[in-house]
């Protein structure tokens, strides 16, 4: 039997990590989050909110 996949850690992102690999503004990622279309902030960076790279990149691949 293969041995079983590991998922590699992502490093969390900042709202400007997210912006540049989704191509949607700041407000645009707002606006999704608003309405419940975007992943919710995992913690804060200084000053700024971090998101789950895995949950980011999932909602760029499939949209949820």
């Amino acid at each position: 039997m293969p041995p079983a996949r590991r998922l590699r850690p992502v490093a969390p992102m900042t709202l400007r990590e997210i912006t540049a690999i989704t191509g949607r503004s700041r407000i645009s990622i707002w606006r999704y989050r608003r309405a419940g279309l975007f992943p919710e902030p995992i913690g804060r960076r200084g000053r700024s909110l971090i998101w789950d790279g895995r949950a980011v990149r999932r909602w760029k691949m499939t949209g949820r």
